[in-house]
Order: structure tokens, then C-alpha cells, then sequence
């Protein structure tokens, strides 16, 4: 069977190359593809970010366009992101051409970080930080090249969260906190502002932190689909053939 990201990221799978429409296209509904969450991203009036797709896209596949002056897309108060103390992943497949000043990309919680919420956002340097209320640990740099930012937490205790850039675990961090609020979800922004630029081509959320050989399936699933290079990527966990032959006399 084909490697499918449903098996690993139970609460939501969305993916640009879902959505209905033309090149250009204002965005109302993002629809999740498989997961638990409770409610899709949406969008009215002038902040809708726009569908881009073939040559505008990710090897060929469809991307959603940030302009970095007011678009985004909000979940409202999903309680599948009030992680609490539990276990999570999200990975995000992403660019960046808005520069200057922290910009949001998924985020739960206010721009000070004190609403005990999930914060991930891109700083001034275009690097990507989870930042948890004190601390910030950084993923990658990211520009107008796409790359695949990831952040997995398996405990509150010291070391429990792991920051990846294509596929590559940087330095762990702690996440100590018990993420819950009565916060708007958003992907694009801060709920008070900063808006990012770039594109996003999907965005992958999970309840548990996915085995190596899991994630490694998922990297090539990425490597695959998005024409990315993604470290340990697992060609034969992903449900690929290979024709293997025998020599001899």
C-alpha cells in the first residue's frame, strides 16, 4: 500500500492540492483531507489569500499565496490544538518572501506568547522558531526556496521538543507548558497581526510523535510529491517497488 500521511497525522492533513479552482482564485474554505479537527480554515472579504497552481505552484501541485499585508485563513477555537500536556507533530511545507519583523505561520496564542498557546512563527531573519512562552527554538531559515519545517513534542520534560528542517532534527527544546485557551487559531498570522508572505503548500498535524521509520516514509511521501530533498527519506516504506534480481550461475 501507498504511504499516506492519514496514518500518522490523525488530527488534520491539509493539502492545497485539494482545493477546487483557478490560478489566482480568492481561498474562502480550506478543507482538512483527513484528520479529527472540528472546523476547516476559512477566510472572508479582502484577507483571502489566493490558489496557485501548475507553473505558479510546487512541482506542479497547488500552493496557497500569503501576500504578507493581510492575508490568512482561521480555524476559530479548535480544541484538538489545546495539546495540553500530551504528545504532538506538525510539519509545515512552506516558503517565505515577506521579511521584516516577526510574521505568524501557525499560531494559538497572542504575540506576547502568554495565552499558553501554540506558537510558531518565522523572525525577522526568516528563521523558524516554536516559541514557548520564554524560549524559542529555531527549525531552519527559510526564503523564496520551499522547504519542510517540523516540530515534534513527546513530553513536557527537558529535550521533549524537536525542531526538523527537511527532514534533519536540529537542536531539541522544552515545552513545558500545558497548551490550552479559548484563543482563534490561525495560519498566516498572529491573531493581532503580522501577517507572513510566501506560500504554503500543505500542513500536517498529528496527536503522537511518529516513529523513525514513519517519518522517514513521510519524508520521501514529501520528497515525492514536492520535488523537496528530504533527509531520510524511505523509499521502500512509502510502498514503492523495487525489482530486485538474482545473479548467478
Amino acid at each position: 500500500m501507498p504511504f499516506s500521511p492519514s496514518t500518522i497525522f490523525d488530527i488534520a492533513v491539509f493539502e492545497a492540492d485539494d482545493i477546487a479552482g483557478n490560478d489566482g482564485d480568492a481561498i474562502s474554505t480550506w478543507t482538512h483531507q483527513s484528520g479529527s479537527i472540528s472546523a476547516d480554515m476559512t477566510q472572508s472579504g479582502t484577507a483571502q489569500p489566493l490558489l496557485k497552481k501548475g507553473a505558479n505552484g510546487l512541482n506542479s501541485k497547488n500552493v496557497v499565496l500569503f501576500d504578507g499585508v493581510n492575508d490568512f485563513l482561521d480555524f476559530g477555537d479548535v480544541a484538538e490544538l489545546d495539546f495540553g500536556t500530551n504528545p504532538f507533530s506538525i510539519f509545515i511545507v512552506m516558503n517565505a518572501t515577506t521579511v521584516g519583523g516577526a510574521k505568524g505561520i501557525l499560531t494559538k496564542d497572542d504575540t506576547t506568547g502568554a495565552a499558553n498557546g501554540l506558537y510558531i512563527y518565522y523572525d525577522s531573519s526568516n528563521i523558524v522558531q516554536y516559541y514557548n512562552g520564554t524560549v524559542q527554538m529555531a527549525a531552519g531559515t527559510v526564503s523564496s526556496t520551499y522547504h519542510m519545517i517540523g516540530f515534534t513534542r513527546s513530553g513536557t520534560g527537558a529535550g521533549g521538543l524537536i525542531p526538523y528542517f527537511d527532514g534533519t532534527a536540529q537542536t531539541a527544546g522544552t515545552e513545558p507548558r500545558t497548551l490550552s485557551n479559548a484563543t482563534t487559531a490561525s495560519l498566516g498570522r498572529f491573531t493581532d497581526g503580522l501577517f507572513i508572505g510566501g506560500n504554503i503548500a500543505a500542513l500536517y498535524i498529528g496527536s503522537s510523535v511518529p516513529s523513525d521509520a514513519n517519518r522517514n516514509a513521510f519524508g520521501d511521501y514529501i520528497q515525492t510529491k514536492y520535488g523537496l530533498t528530504i533527509a531520510g527519506a524511505a523509499p521502500l516504506a512509502s510502498g514503492r517497488v523495487t525489482n530486485i534480481y538474482m545473479l548467478g550461475g
